[in-house]
This record gives structure tokens, sequence and C-alpha cells, in this order.
């Protein structure tokens, strides 16, 4: 159980670290104030609008051209090359 004030970010940080160390496509969005269930809607908005962009990004390999979101098309384009690097040295074992 999280001790009040500590961020619930903890609640989720061991999957968030595991995928990091495997080397493994993982991005963690931290809404301030926010809880598992969104109850104020424009933290769900957000949290609704990301998991929508990051399922389009990697299953379509679509992007919302909306310019506020090139920061996270940034690093989801590093995240892709690492997953690909992953891939060839998967496939090529040394």
């Amino acid at each position: 159980m999280l001790q009040p004030g500590i961020p619930a970010v903890f609640g989720g940080w061991e999957q968030y670290a595991a995928l990091r160390y495997l080397q493994k496509p993982v991005d963690l969005i931290l809404l301030q104030e926010g809880t598992h269930v969104m109850t104020n809607p424009t933290q769900r908005l957000a949290a609704e609008t990301t998991n929508v962009d990051w399922f389009r990004f990697w299953l379509k390999g679509e992007e919302d051209p909306d310019p506020a979101k090139v920061e996270q098309y940034k690093r989801w384009h590093e995240l892709r090359k690492q997953q690909e690097a992953n891939a060839k040295s998967a496939a090529h074992p040394n």
C-alpha cells in the first residue's frame, strides 16, 4: 500500500523499469494528482488520448498531425529504432 503523498507512479514502476532494462519500447506518462481510476475529465482525456495515440502508432503506423504531439512522436520513433535494433540482434545473435 502506498503512503499518502507518494505518487501513484511507483505502483507501476516495476513493470516500467523491467521493460526499460530489457530495452523494450515503453513510455511512462505521469499525470499530476492522478489516480488509477480517472475522475478528473482533463486527466482522463489526456490518458485516453495518449493510449489511442500509442496504439495507433505501434499497431497501425499512424500519427496524429497535432503539432503539440511532436515530442511524443520523437520519443516513440526512438523507441521504434530501439525495437528494430533488438529484433536485428535477436535474429543474428553473436
